[in-house]
């Protein structure tokens, strides 16, 4: 919104903001199924 305003960086914004998302799907996804196959314990600080 901000970059809109003053026409600067919009594509570079727009573009971080979902590459950004779609590591943090991927990266929780993996740490669910991590976590389901026993690999790493779901709690971490017993």
């Amino acid at each position: 919104v901000i970059g809109q305003q003053y026409g600067v960086w919009v594509e570079r914004a727009s573009a971080t903001i979902l590459a950004t998302t779609v590591l943090s799907v991927v990266s929780v996804t993996v740490l669910l199924y991590v976590i389901k196959a026993g690999l790493l314990p779901a709690d971490l600080f017993p």
